[in-house]
């Protein structure tokens, strides 16, 4: 004391009292000084040690630590040393606050809130980083973009907060799938990048792949408590086999990502390469058919409803002759037909009286929900008309439009005879299941009305013979 003498503090950060430092006794007071938050000296101790101080740092009501000093001799410390180490607690209490609100500053200024890695800036900040290390030392670098596939639809469906974990699990599953030098970020709304530093297109690849199958393999569980997947897209450009400017690689990932996106997602294409027509892969369509499990929940009515109508679709399609391309989206059109009830109130679905005014102006924009949701599919024209139209009549008093005779889509005046009958032969909660002489009869009834008069005759033949139950 008085001498002036400098000393310098190291710190060092536990999560528990490490038990290869102290005795269990000394463990015993450390924890019982951070507790009690007071001094415990101990000066005439058995054993080697035999003198212990153990002064809580407190912060505030916190106690975020303690200074421990220990002494081969008996006595060694006493109330000056106790007022010595009282006063630097104080001073390591307010610089260990502010080196943890330093830190937690730093991680919010260089990470996405939501997701937990990298934001945008951050992650430019990293790519340029990386390609200037790629230039120096002349290293291969890869580029990942990942997009979620019809992530409107999650958050139009389920809500932005069902959106959110969405986000949160992909985020996840990205990290999980990559190495520890791989560096993770969220590069806007529903879109992810990966930098993968010393990578050559081969690596990447594998990456990619690895991603994939951890995400299909993945469900996630929705408010309605229905498991639907996920499913990504995903694009690759790696230098130097996709460019000779490593600078180029974002915008060469996007572009590949989105050559995936448009060949029906699910998958991940490489900037470089152009896959022959014969391998271009058919629309996805497992989230719609898992949103339609989804409705079921709503409306226990529609998924045995949607299946019939798909059924009934192909027998009534094969009667009037149609190709086998339009018998295959004919199919389809049946199962998703009603995908927009997902929109739809499901005391509106259930209610068992007679719909009100009001709720029939909500009900007859389920086609056109149910067309803004499959907009997303490329190359299904004929699909989307499918399921906008079906409740268009023949005689143009029907919805959403008002079509009239042959300007409905053959497929969707198919779809509305049989949505009709699947409707007529099942027990519903204002009314019981009509018999097959009174559902023939009313479709007889309603011939160049309600019906295509070519259509509804070939129905009512296959009904009549007995090839639809």
């Amino acid at each position: 004391p008085g001498q002036g003498k400098e000393f310098q503090i190291k710190t060092k950060r536990y999560k528990e009292v490490p038990k290869d430092k102290f005795t269990n006794t000394e463990r015993r007071y450390i924890l019982e000084s951070i507790k009690e938050k007071k001094v415990i000296i101990k000066n005439n101790l058995r054993g080697k040690i035999k003198s212990f101080l153990s002064v809580p740092i407190i912060f505030g009501n916190e106690v975020i630590g303690s200074i421990v000093l220990k002494n081969y001799n008996p006595n060694s410390y006493n109330e000056y040393t106790i007022k010595l180490l009282s006063n630097l607690s104080n001073f390591i209490a307010v610089a260990v606050k502010n080196a943890k609100l330093f830190e937690e500053t730093e991680k919010l200024a260089t990470t996405d809130a939501l997701t937990g890695v990298l934001n945008r800036r951050t992650l430019e900040e990293s790519f340029h980083k990386e390609v200037e290390r790629t230039r120096r030392y002349l290293k291969p670098l890869s580029v990942i973009v990942i997009d979620v596939d019809d992530f409107k639809l999650f958050n139009d469906t389920y809500g932005h907060i069902f959106g959110d974990q969405v986000l949160k699990e992909i985020a996840s599953l990205i990290k999980y799938s990559c190495r520890k030098v791989d560096i993770v970020g969220r590069y806007g709304g529903d879109e992810f990048t990966i930098i993968l530093p010393e990578t050559p297109l081969k690596g990447a690849v594998k990456v990619a792949e690895r991603l994939l199958k951890n995400i299909r393999a993945k469900a996630i569980l929705t408010p309605n408590n229905t498991q639907v997947p996920i499913r990504v897209s995903i694009g690759i450009a790696s230098y130097p086999e996709d460019t000779n400017d490593p600078e180029k690689l974002l915008t060469l990932a996007d572009t590949a990502m989105y050559k995936a996106k448009v060949s029906g997602g699910d998958s991940y294409a490489i900037i470089s390469y152009e896959p022959p027509l014969s391998q271009e892969q058919p629309p996805k369509f497992d989230v719609f058919l898992g949103l339609i499990n989804a409705i079921d929940n709503k409306d226990n009515y529609t998924f045995l409803h949607s299946q019939d109508v798909s059924k009934y679709a192909v027998k009534l399609g094969e009667k009037l002759g149609l190709s086998k391309e339009d018998l295959e989206i004919l199919e389809l059109a049946g199962k998703l037909h009603d995908i927009g009830k997902i929109g739809i109130p499901s005391e509106i679905l259930k209610k068992p009286g007679p719909l009100n005014e009001e709720e029939w102006k909500i009900i007859k924009e389920h086609p056109r929900l149910s067309y803004l949701i499959l907009n997303q599919i490329p190359r299904m024209e004929k699909l989307l008309q499918a399921v906008l139209y079906h409740h268009e009549r023949y005689d143009g008093k029907g919805y959403p439009q008002n079509l009239q005779g042959k300007d409905i889509p053959i497929l969707a005046r198919i779809l509305s005879v049989v949505d009709a009958y699947s409707a007529m032969r099942s027990d519903r909660p204002y009314r019981k299941a009509m018999s097959k002489k009174e559902i023939i009869n009313e479709f007889k009834k309603n011939i160049g009305k309600q019906f295509d008069p070519e259509i509804t005759q070939k129905f009512i033949e296959l009904l009549e013979k007995g090839d639809i139950e």
